[in-house]
């Protein structure tokens, strides 16, 4: 238990020099920990809080946030193992560019919403992207939780922290006849990269994550069990996006017979898409040498190999396909998520369906 005293009384040669009433405790190491107050009934009301705080084990040493945002910040990405490489790069750019030169001296305990509002306000106001803001907002975010769930901070203050909305990128689709026209500029060696992301709604790193042992020539199915990515040079291989984005997919057969080939007299573990000296095709180089050239020789303009998985749900809706089975292919975790996406593309079912209910009255 805390209690006051009065340093005056205490030591009379102190009177008049000095905050005179002082709080005494000990903390959980059981040290001799104190604070000192000009007025007594400032210390007796934070002694009776420190009492309730301590009895019901939520307090936390005021000395523990004085650390800097910056120490704490870039120690607790050092230790966060479990981020993909690019989403340790993402951290760290902003981290350095982004929250350290705002709110890296700030001191773990005084971090508050204001802290916060300040921080949104000076990117927004130096120019960063709304999307870019969002992102950085976030990350304050989740590196306070953490300063809290650490017992360093004793309680989260960012609860009313509004983040700019995020953008949703206007998706790009092909029609069928500007997908055929981008075939013929395709490396005949790459050509089935590209249908699996038209036919099959693969991501890049999906698609040359393959190993030969994922394509089931005999079922005409393709099983998707991990994605490659790049990360300053070196190419790794991690589990996909998400728990439901392991997933097998029915591929049609003119899919089958440009995989033939390639998984033909070859063992399961090899990566199915190659170079000619046997290396894995990363997807960065693909897209320079194969994809982009490729987009620019059929007139295209700019459109990036994820359009290929947006077509796919495209030509899925034109010919009838229920959105619980696209929700499958794409591997979304829930149904939600492919409707939040693609909406808009059945929006004229609507009018179809009416229509139909006529039929034959």
């Amino acid at each position: 238990m805390s209690h006051v005293e009065d340093r005056w009384s205490a030591d009379p040669g102190r009177r008049g020099r000095g905050k005179r009433w002082r709080v005494r405790w000990r903390d959980e190491a059981r040290r001799p920990r104190s604070t000192s107050f000009e007025l007594k009934r400032d210390a007796e009301r934070f002694c009776r809080e420190l009492d309730r705080l301590m009895d019901a084990g939520l307090w936390v040493d005021p000395a523990l946030g004085e650390q800097s945002f910056s120490d704490y910040g870039l120690r607790w990405l050092e230790g966060r193992r479990d981020l993909a490489p690019a989403t340790v790069a993402l951290y760290e750019n902003l981290l350095t560019k982004h929250l350290l030169p705002h709110v890296g001296g700030v001191a773990l305990g005084a971090v508050t919403l204001e802290t916060g509002q300040r921080l949104l306000a000076g990117l927004q106001d130096g120019g960063v992207g709304l999307n870019t803001v969002r992102k950085a907002g976030t990350l304050f975010r989740q590196i306070h939780q953490a300063s809290v769930d650490e017992g360093l901070v004793a309680k989260f203050r960012l609860t009313g922290l509004r983040l700019p909305k995020e953008p949703r990128p206007e998706a790009r689709f092909l029609t069928q006849n500007e997908f055929e026209s981008l075939l013929p500029h395709i490396d005949a060696a790459l050509l089935g990269a590209v249908l699996l992301g038209a036919f099959a709604g693969l991501r890049v790193g999906e698609v040359f994550g393959l190993q030969v042992g994922d394509v089931d020539i005999a079922a005409g199915k393709v099983s998707v069990r991990r994605q490659i990515q790049e990360q300053r040079g070196t190419v790794t291989y991690r589990a996909p996006k998400t728990a439901s984005s392991v997933r097998t997919v029915a591929i049609p057969g003119v899919l089958v017979e440009v995989l033939a080939p390639l998984v033909e007299k070859r063992e399961p573990t090899e990566a199915l898409f190659v170079t000619e000296s046997g290396a894995v095709v990363r997807p960065s180089n693909f897209r320079h040498r194969i994809w982009n050239p490729a987009v620019i020789a059929a007139g295209l303009g700019s459109v990036p190999f994820h359009a290929l998985r947006h077509s796919s749900v495209s030509w899925a809706v034109e010919h009838g396909a229920h959105m619980r089975l696209i929700q499958q292919r794409l591997g979304h975790a829930k149904v939600t998520t492919t409707m939040g996406v693609y909406a808009h593309l059945v929006d004229h079912l609507d009018q179809e369906l009416a229509e139909t209910l006529t039929d034959g009255i």
